[in-house]
């Protein structure tokens, strides 16, 4: 059993350099694939240090000033080789990835992480094999919330069950929530105006991504194409191939979300709210009819 650890990174560099030699030193792990979604600067200058180890691998994305982190997450999946991927955030480390390969070896079933018991919940352990049947991560969705959290209801539709990944086996640099969205200088909006800077508010990005989800299904197959070139041994561009019919039919709906988000936010209603707010699971099958 081998293992490829996927990690996405905009701008947050110095995250990456604190953690990415935990990912590497595991055994276990074949590769690492660092995906870079247009940084400023660009990752792999940064990684000198690194770039003795055959295992990483830069996949470098260029032209995309709104950051889609479905997008970048399945841009590096879909490269990655092994049987399994680790996907993690570039902001937490590895101790010990024995345990959690372990729970996932009993099959048809992830791993996953939990805010609430000390693990980050965006930490997700799968075979790649559930990513291709459940037609992967949301490639629209913006900012910081809910790209986890979608992906796990779509596991669990195809009948998988969870195990939860244990606190003693990794570690997390501490960043203030309001940091989460600090990339995010948009709502990827025609229509929208965002004077009040509602696409760094986490809070907001995540109702407006859990709304986004809900009226708008991912299926399996609906996405975008990624050409890899290579231009080193260990770095390598991405193309990305749009549909255009299905990338016009998202953004339409993503313009929905983000009016139907506002309506609510501007009553008090955030994320930490949805479950407790039937009218808004009421719009959305409304929607999801017409």
């Amino acid at each position: 059993m081998s293992v490829s650890v996927v990690t996405t990174c905009k701008n947050r560099t110095d995250y990456l350099l604190e953690t990415l030699n935990s990912f590497l030193s595991q055994p276990i792990v074949s590769e690492v694939v660092v995906v870079d979604f247009d940084s400023t600067e660009p990752v792999y200058n940064k990684l000198s240090d690194f770039l003795s180890n055959s295992k990483l691998k830069v996949l470098r994305v260029d032209n995309q000033p709104v950051w889609k982190i479905g997008l970048a997450q399945n841009i590096g999946i879909n490269f990655a080789k092994a049987d399994y991927i680790l996907k993690i955030d570039s902001d937490v480390g590895i101790f010990d990835l024995k345990p959690s390969l372990e729970l996932i070896s009993a099959g048809n079933c992830f791993v996953r992480g939990r805010s609430q018991l000390g693990v980050s919940s965006g930490l997700v352990l799968f075979d790649k094999a559930s990513h291709i049947s459940t037609g992967g991560y949301n490639d629209w969705i913006t900012g910081w919330g809910y790209d986890d959290g979608d992906f796990y209801r779509r596991l669990y539709a195809k009948g998988l069950t969870s195990f939860n990944f244990s606190k003693d086996d990794f570690f997390e640099i501490k960043q203030s929530f309001i940091s989460k969205n600090v990339n995010v200088k948009t709502l990827n909006s025609v229509v929208f105006s965002d004077d009040s800077g509602l696409a760094s508010k986490p809070k907001f990005t995540a109702l407006r991504n859990f709304i986004f989800c809900n009226i708008f299904e991912k299926k399996t197959g609906s996405k975008p194409l990624f050409k890899y070139i290579e231009t080193s041994p260990q770095l390598f561009s991405v193309e990305i191939i749009n549909d255009p019919d299905l990338d016009k039919q998202a953004k339409n709906y993503i313009e929905i979300a983000n009016c139907l988000a506002f309506s609510f936010y501007s009553q008090g209603f955030d994320a930490d709210d949805i479950n407790s707010t039937p009218k808004l699971f009421e719009l959305i099958e409304m929607i999801k009819k017409n």
